[in-house]
């Protein structure tokens, strides 16, 4: 899923780019030979600036947990109710100054097996790094 999403971004960058280049090339044109103002070029390079700008925005700043793919860390664990069971995962980041992501998911028993992540956390504030901080004490 992400493999296609960014190949859509980048064919929605070069049509942007191209889109752009004829809008330049038909402005040119309009300043020079005092022809008609490009208005199809100006709102067909604006719309694919629009669409490659909010695809741009939502793969940066807008995180969802479908792809996460870690290791396991601790688990399973049920429910007192045994209707839920809890999964915990990590994932290493950025070499040896990096850190660790550490997320759990429950998994609802009766519900078709449904997966939901509860938890999600990054960086300094996970249960590797605070174990590890903890341990010297």
């Amino acid at each position: 899923m992400n493999l296609y999403l960014n190949l859509f971004v980048l064919l929605t960058l070069l049509i942007t780019i191209l889109l752009l280049f004829i809008f330049c090339v038909a402005l040119c044109i309009y300043f020079i030979k005092k022809k008609q103002f490009p208005q199809k070029q100006l709102v067909a390079s604006l719309t694919s600036a629009i669409v490659f700008s909010r695809l741009f925005v939502y793969m940066n700043y807008f995180f969802t947990f479908d792809n996460l793919e870690g290791e396991f860390y601790i688990g399973p664990v049920n429910s007192p109710t045994e209707q839920y069971t809890a999964n915990a995962y990590y994932m290493t980041y950025g070499g040896a100054a990096g850190g660790v992501n550490l997320w759990v998911e429950i998994t609802a028993i009766d519900e078709k097996d449904k997966i939901e992540t509860v938890y999600y956390s990054g960086g300094p504030s996970s249960v590797a790094f605070q174990k590890q901080r903890y341990s010297k004490c």
